[in-house]
């Protein structure tokens, strides 16, 4: 569902027409990492190699596990309890992490991913809808940035997301 959002964002009227190639995170090649533009849509758990490149200057980090994301400014710790069984018809907290950045050539990382599958899909809708897309251009100053999103998930459907905090890449500042 996430990458059917942002695919048909990439070739929205409008946008310059671009060749897509759409590989696995086990696929990725350091040639590519140099080369090209890349979206990294998945779970934080998945990133690989992406993985240090968007924490590298991140506030944040991953926790014990790719169920916790910790702010390092404020020591808090976002859990994500999609993991934890629940009973039918509950709802759930579930996180989702958004970064932009320039590549070693001029080229564009942009990481769209979260802790579970509520987490990335409510992720991907934010950057694709206008008023949450808004609502982090007005938040952020940097072109080089990051945002955590908390998403309300009820069985495997994202509820609701609300923007936690961006802040630029390398800064201590919300």
């Amino acid at each position: 569902f996430a990458m059917r959002d942002v695919l048909t964002t990439l070739a929205a009227p409008g946008q310059p027409q671009q060749r897509v190639q759409v590989v696995l995170a086990s696929e990725l090649t350091s040639d590519m990492l140099r080369t090209s533009h890349v979206i990294y849509i998945g779970y934080i758990s998945g990133m690989r190699q992406l993985q240090e490149l968007a924490f590298q200057h991140s506030r944040l980090s991953v926790g014990a596990s790719f169920d916790e994301i910790i702010d390092k400014r404020t020591g808090q710790r976002y859990v994500s309890q999609a993991g934890e069984l629940r009973e039918a018809g509950t709802t759930y907290r579930d996180y989702g992490f958004f970064s932009s950045f320039p590549g070693p050539t001029g080229n564009r990382f942009v990481i769209i991913a979260g802790t579970r599958d509520v987490a990335v899909m409510e992720t991907a809708q934010a950057l694709t809808r206008a008023w949450p897309l808004a609502e982090l251009a007005r938040s952020t100053q940097s072109e080089s940035f990051e945002a955590l999103y908390e998403v309300a998930g009820l069985n495997r459907s994202n509820l609701s997301g609300r923007l936690l905090f961006s802040a630029a890449l390398g800064s201590n500042r919300s």
